[in-house]
This record gives structure tokens, sequence and C-alpha cells, in this order.
């Protein structure tokens, strides 16, 4: 279990990192579209919900690192907190049903959450946005959730295989 933990932290890590080299484009909301939630997926399905808190302060501490903006080292709060609540609402999930079809609703409420956040950032900010900007950075959270449940949905299975680990979800078609 250590080694599966550490590896889904890894393996997330090493994405945020390939979306933070991409942010030496001119557009600076480019962590909005990183599937972040993919780690905390995992672990959930995978390991429970007891190591999602830390998990999720772990990627956000280490998101707000890479996509700093300030060329002095500043810390990004605003990635720090969206890769934060983009994560921690994993933990919202309704656990009864154990079909893969519920990663999908994940994916969903993941979304809405993103959604919720990138609003609350821009009006925290109090910046001026035009109607475009607004529609592109809620598209890209939208786009990170339900990008984050596609490629949990298509990973679990090689994850559960490579670690010798069964989820529910392989006890509920093994079952049936």
């Amino acid at each position: 279990y250590i080694v599966a933990y550490f590896g889904i932290v890894i393996f997330t890590l090493l994405i945020l990192k390939i979306v933070s080299l991409f942010q030496k484009i001119e557009f600076s909301g480019l962590v909005y579209l990183a599937p972040v939630a993919i780690g905390t997926l995992l672990i959930k399905f995978l390991l429970g919900n007891r190591y999602l808190m830390v998990t999720a302060i772990i990627f956000s501490i280490c998101g707000s690192i890479m996509f700093n903006e300030d060329v002095n080292g500043a810390i990004n709060y605003s990635t720090g907190i969206y890769i934060l609540f983009s994560s921690i609402a994993v933990l919202f999930l309704n656990e009864e049903r154990n079909k893969r079809s519920m990663i999908i609703h994940a994916g969903l409420l993941i979304s809405l959450v993103n959604i919720a956040t990138l609003l609350a950032l821009m009006l925290i900010r109090n910046g001026q946005y035009s109607s475009i900007e607004i529609g592109i950075y809620l598209l890209m959270g939208l786009t990170s959730g339900v990008l984050s449940s596609v490629i949990t949905m298509g990973i679990l299975p090689f994850v559960e295989d490579s670690f010798g680990m069964v989820s529910s979800f392989k006890l509920v078609e093994l079952g049936s």
C-alpha cells in the first residue's frame, strides 16, 4: 500500500510538472487545465478516504510551488487553493454505488467544484476579465474535472494489476 500510495503521488506530481513546463505560453491559467484530481481519485478508490486530506495538501503545496509566476519565487496562492479544492471534492463522493459510472459522476462533481473555485478566485482578485476570459477559465475547470475522471477510469485497471490491489469496482464486476 505504501508503494502504491507513493507511486500515485509521484505520477500526479509528474503530470503537474509536465503541465508547468508549458507555463511559458502567454496564457497564465494553464494550471486550471491540469487533471490534478487523478491522484486523489485513485487513492480514494484503491486505498480509501484515510489519506485524502494529506494528499490534497501535498498536491496543493507542490502545485503552488511549481506554478509560481513571480521571479522572486513567491508561492502562487490561487493555484494552491484551486488544486486543494479540486482534490478535496473527491471526499464528498457517494460511496454506495460501486460501479465504474461513479467515476464519471466524480468528474462532474470535481468540475462543479473547479468552476465554483475559479469564480470565487476571480471575485477575490477583483480583476477586469472579459467574458471570453471568464468562459475560457470555466471551460478549463470543467475540462479538468472530466479529464481527471476519464484518465482515472482508463488507468485504474492498470494500477490495480501493477500493485496487486483489488478495488471495490473490480469486486462488483467479479461478483456479477
